[in-house]
Parts: C-alpha cells; sequence; structure tokens
C-alpha cells in the first residue's frame, strides 16, 4: 500500500502523490479548501528538524520556502514547504550547451547565497536540483538540504558516489569548496551517460 498520511493531517490535505526516502516519506499535496500543491515531509522516526532549522535562514527565490514546521500527534516530525517547479535534472533529457551554461551559472549563484549565509548543501547531485523552464530559460532550484550543515562542522560522513567530495568520505572538515567540487562534478555527469553515477559500477565506467 502506498504511505498515507498522519490521521491529524489527513483532514488538512488531498494528497496527490508519495514518495518514500532516505529520510522519511515525501508527499505532494494540496490543502482541502484548494491552493497551490505544497510539499509535506514527514520525516523518519527519531529523525529532527534539522532541515528545516537550515531552511528557515534561507529567503531565495530558487530555494523552496518553508511554511510550516511540528510533529504530529503520535511525535513525528513533519516539514511542509513550497513545491519546486519543473522535474529533477536526472529526469531531463542532456541539455544544450546554452542550457548547460544557465544551469551550472545560476546554480553558482543559489550556492554563493546559501554559502554567504554559512551553510553547506553537501549532498549536490542531479535529484536534488530541479529545472524551472516555465519562462522559456533553464533556471535552477535547489532542494534537499537534509544533509547540510553549518560551516566548519567536523567529522560529516556520508554523500553519493561520483557527486560526493573526498572529505566526506574521510570524515575531515568539509567548506565551501566541497559543494564546489560536487557541482562541477554534476557539470561533467551529463557528457558521460554509460553508467548511473549513483553506483559504484557507474563510478567505476566513468574513470576507466
Amino acid at each position: 500500500m502506498p504511505p498515507a498520511l498522519p490521521n491529524d493531517l489527513a483532514h488538512r490535505f488531498c494528497v496527490a502523490s508519495a514518495h518514500q526516502g532516505g529520510e522519511g516519506v515525501s508527499f505532494v499535496v494540496r490543502a482541502q479548501d484548494g491552493g497551490e500543491p505544497l510539499l509535506l515531509k514527514i520525516l523518519a522516526p527519531g529523525a529532527d528538524l534539522h532541515e528545516a532549522g537550515l531552511l528557515t535562514s534561507l529567503r531565495h527565490p530558487r530555494i523552496p520556502r518553508v511554511l510550516e514546521v511540528g510533529r504530529t500527534a503520535s511525535g513525528e516530525a513533519f516539514l511542509l514547504r513550497e513545491l519546486a517547479p519543473g522535474k529533477t535534472l536526472a529526469e531531463q533529457p542532456r541539455p544544450s550547451a546554452t542550457e548547460a551554461v544557465e544551469i551550472c551559472a545560476g546554480l553558482l549563484e543559489v550556492l554563493a547565497f546559501v554559502h554567504l549565509r554559512g551553510i553547506l548543501h553537501l549532498d549536490l547531485k542531479p535529484a536534488n536540483v530541479l529545472i524551472d523552464t516555465r519562462d522559456g530559460r533553464a533556471e535552477p532550484w535547489l532542494v534537499d538540504f537534509g544533509f547540510g550543515h553549518r560551516t566548519a562542522v567536523g567529522g560529516v560522513r556520508g554523500g553519493t558516489p561520483f557527486f560526493a567530495p573526498p572529505e566526506l568520505w574521510l570524515g575531515l572538515t568539509p567548506s565551501p569548496q566541497s559543494d564546489l567540487f560536487s557541482h562541477w562534478s554534476r557539470c561533467c555527469d551529463p557528457t558521460s551517460p554509460r553508467a548511473s553515477p549513483t553506483s559504484f559500477d557507474g563510478f567505476r565506467a566513468r574513470t576507466s
């Protein structure tokens, strides 16, 4: 059966779709009385509102705005935010040269904004970049700050193979350059479609 909203939220929202992820369940919802679609994330048991704390300090036109945070009656943390428009970069066809430049430049501008506020994303990959083409240009939105941290926090481990910088695998202190490593890895990704970058087989294929 597909995931269901907790009872104390089900009376407020209509669910359009649901996706089970590593941090919990994400629902695309609308308020019962209508309105724009939103994203409602129910975090896994024991998870905190770390992502919400980062996002509430970021007000940028291409970072989804947090609308509400709280806990369900059963104690699960939840986060309600704007739904970023478009499809993820992972779902897009290979961009043209002009689109690739627009996406890379636009994402660097968003990252500069994030870094100037003392925050690192640390999970920059095609699945976390959505492309808005509503005005005829490729405008990147940056989403999913669940792995993000304030700068100068050491001991962070994890990430996605091919995109994560070496310091995340070694447990060293990340920096803004860590996100730039992932950004340029992401820029290289569309040029080598032989295998999925999220598997170690894919990583070996790209480096052979």
